[in-house]
């Protein structure tokens, strides 16, 4: 199977619902890139994203907040599929995807009112 956009935000999504990284990790590229505003510095591989994402789930997990994730359709710079990430039911970012290879290459947050669902 290809892996399409779709399939990787859709997996993006299942992560984010179940707090679990350990289904989303093979899909990434070792030099995988992550862009968020709540990033100070753009995270530049599979291994600093893998660290990352494990300590904000497991934050997430004991905060209370509930995060959601949904896909969507971004409505900008092309179009395509994306997923709105909320907070106690308040849109936060939009992420988008980017594919190399087979694999996913890059994930970039922006903010919410990009997109339409």
């Amino acid at each position: 199977m290809v892996l399409t956009a779709e399939d990787a935000l859709r997996a993006f999504e299942t992560m984010i619902n179940t707090l679990e990284i350990k289904h989303f990790l093979p899909l990434l590229t070792d030099d995988f890139h992550y862009a968020s505003q709540s990033v100070l510095a753009e995270i530049s591989s599979k291994e600093e994203f893998t660290e990352y994402m494990t300590a904000k789930l497991e934050t997430l997990k004991r905060s209370g907040v509930k995060t959601t994730a949904r896909i969507g359709h971004w409505s900008a710079y092309g179009e395509g599929p994306c997923v709105v990430l909320s907070q106690d039911h308040h849109p936060v970012c939009t992420a988008i995807a980017t594919l190399k290879d087979g694999k996913l290459s890059r994930i970039d947050l922006a903010p919410p009112h990009l997109r339409k669902v």
